[in-house]
């Protein structure tokens, strides 16, 4: 593994070893992020991904408290709570 102290560098490179590693083992996938084929799977993966995130992360205490920060460079942004809808 390469260590290049560059986020972007780091995410590119992760999201390239999932593509093979995914794809190797799932050949005949139809979707990339699930191995279901029929035409539902996206939609179910989101709504999937979007309830772990709203239980695991929204929910948690730690990142509510982190969310209502007063000073203006941390907290999060209302787009932060948009994602995944």
């Amino acid at each position: 593994m390469l260590g290049a102290q560059d986020s972007k560098l780091c995410t590119i490179l992760n999201f390239g070893i999932y593509l093979e590693e995914f794809l190797r083992w799932n050949p005949g996938a139809k979707y990339l992020f699930t191995e279901d084929l029929d035409d539902g799977a996206p939609e179910r993966l989101k709504t999937n991904h979007r309830n772990n995130m709203d239980r695991r992360v929204f929910k948690n205490d730690e990142f509510m408290s982190m969310a209502l920060e007063s000073d203006e460079h941390q907290g999060l942004g209302t787009h932060s709570f948009r994602k995944g809808r």
